[in-house]
């Protein structure tokens, strides 16, 4: 009797609740995706060139465009809805979406849980004048110059973060700001190099120039509190990249100028 009672025969009986618990509470957190109830992802409505609203008004870019072939691999019913950034994150935080694409940053932390694959890098560049060409080149060096940033972007909480933002103005329609640039020879502006990139060519703005700021990268992941998914898109875009299959993506929005050659990779 003492025996049975012993605390190892106790430690092997917790130790087996514990894991027959495991896969229920597996199952339960996760949510079935069907026609009547299908997947919920909301993005941002002014992140050229990775989501945005089309002159039609719907929802396009790289985000989109890969949303939609990752859902047709894995066979789950969706609808996609752009929003302000900051309504997107509180979106997926309240439950009322599923999954986003976000940037792997500790402001971002209690909003949902990442994937593991990084889909996007960010690095960061400044737009300013062809008359009066920006001279910062490092991260160290923003301070000495007034900037503008995208409001509570990873660029943003960074230099905050840092003390280097008391030169800062922080602005939300970056499209504007850019515009602004083409025709102000003092501005400059601070974000993301490939959404400054697309701005610049795609409003044919000739009297600005782009310069790579060399500052720790922005990872941009899946974001979820569904984790069954997170493992399942993950899982799906690896082979997608295996496949070659992302790059075209990459090619169309990030790089129109490129063009294919016709010969393998390998």
């Amino acid at each position: 009797m003492h025996k049975d009672a012993s605390p190892y025969r106790l430690l092997r009986l917790v130790t087996f609740v514990l894991l027959a618990l495991l896969p229920f509470h597996a199952e339960t957190s996760a949510r079935n995706y069907t026609e009547d109830h299908p997947l919920r992802y909301v993005d941002s409505w002014d992140l050229w060139p990775f989501s945005y609203l089309d002159d039609n008004g719907n929802p396009t870019g790289f985000n989109i465009d890969l949303i939609k072939a990752l859902m047709k691999r894995l066979d789950i019913p969706y609808e996609i809805q752009l929003k302000h950034s900051s309504n997107a994150y509180e979106d997926l935080q309240k439950g009322e979406s599923d999954l986003i694409m976000g940037m792997h940053a500790p402001f971002h932390d209690t909003y949902g849980k990442y994937g593991h694959n990084v889909v996007v890098l960010f690095t960061h560049s400044i737009v300013s004048s062809k008359r009066n060409p920006t001279k910062i080149s490092k991260f160290s060096e923003l301070n000495s110059a007034s900037i503008m940033v995208h409001e509570n972007s990873f660029s943003h909480h960074m230099m905050q973060d840092s003390g280097i933002a008391n030169r800062v103005t922080p602005y939300d329609d970056m499209k504007e700001a850019v515009l602004m640039v083409n025709s102000n020879d003092t501005m400059q502006v601070l974000w993301n190099t490939m959404s400054l990139k697309w701005l610049v060519n795609n409003y044919k703005l000739e009297d600005v120039v782009i310069t790579p700021v060399a500052m720790p990268h922005g990872e941009y992941r899946f974001m979820s509190n569904d984790s069954l998914l997170l493992a399942r898109l993950d899982s799906a875009y690896t082979e997608m990249v295996i496949n070659e299959e992302i790059q075209p993506l990459r090619n169309k929005w990030f790089y129109p100028e490129y063009r294919d050659t016709g010969i393998p990779s390998y």
